[in-house]
């Protein structure tokens, strides 16, 4: 609480001081010196009169101390309320009816980081996850001489897999198998089908709630260098919750290509690469 009345004193000449510094009569200086007296008797009285804290209605914040480095938040006619010091990357988060509270900004798995310093914030998006293939089941096609599952793991390394329709058989279909994935949200496909326009070979994923192929893309006929012309097929996976396996066959993801039309034996398949992607 301010003592106005004892900061007056402080400054007062006494009766002394006033006649070696002016040329006052005594009776000018014992005016002076009453009507002081009583500006202090006044500022006195004016000090006990206002409330410490000094009421938010007076236009105080009815606090004694308030928190170094916190927020203050208005709550009407009552007392200011101050939030705690932020730390790093916290900001005031609404909450409707509420108080506001502090609280840091969280990023998505995959999709956004962000990382709190001093002062900041900074969101980025984290470099994406290649997985890739662990082994691939052929059903009535023929996979030719050295093709192998490493040949799907890499693009543009020289190696291709190749595989040539058997003759009037339907169904003919290559799933590739990932295992351990937590997350994905693209699969990468690059590579290119030699066939008849009037013949297209879906490209699938295998969902696991509803044990159904989804279709997500497709391949027809492409270029007729083949074993270096390749095209992509890449798609994006909203959410990978469904195509990730549980239980017994947790973390396995199955890609799937597939023509249900019957097979020409000089109808091939071309593939550079399948991986997944975070």
């Amino acid at each position: 609480m301010t003592d106005t009345a004892a900061t007056l004193r402080g400054l007062i000449l006494s009766a002394s001081d006033l006649k070696t510094l002016t040329d006052w009569p005594d009776v000018l200086i014992e005016d002076y010196l009453n009507i002081i007296d009583n500006l202090i008797t006044l500022a006195g009285a004016i000090d006990a009169a206002i409330p410490d804290p000094l009421e938010v209605t007076a236009g105080g914040t009815g606090l004694q101390t308030i928190t170094d480095g916190g927020l203050l938040l208005g709550s009407g006619v009552g007392n200011v309320t101050p939030l705690a010091q932020a730390t790093h990357g916290q900001l005031p988060i609404g909450s409707t009816g509420a108080d506001p509270v502090l609280a840091t900004i969280t990023g998505t798995t995959y999709q956004i980081t962000v990382t709190n310093a001093a002062g900041s914030i900074t969101l980025s998006i984290p470099a994406p996850t290649k997985i890739t293939a662990s082994s691939i089941t052929l059903t009535n096609i023929t996979a030719q001489a050295g093709s192998v599952v490493a040949d799907l793991q890499t693009a543009n390394d020289g190696n291709i897999f190749e595989a040539h329709e058997t003759l009037n058989n339907p169904g003919q279909n290559i799933i590739i198998d990932f295992v351990n994935v937590t997350a994905f949200n693209r699969v990468n496909f690059l590579g290119t089908y030699e066939g008849s326009t009037s013949h297209s070979t879906e490209i699938e994923l295998w969902n696991w709630i509803t044990s159904a192929w989804d279709h997500f893309n497709a391949m027809q006929s492409g270029f007729s260098n083949v074993g270096t012309v390749m095209s992509n097929y890449d798609f994006i996976v909203p959410s990978g919750t469904n195509y990730i396996g549980t239980g017994a066959d947790a973390g396995e993801v199955r890609v799937r290509m597939c023509h249900p039309m019957n097979g020409i034996a000089d109808h091939e398949w071309f593939i550079d690469v399948v991986a997944l992607y975070t």
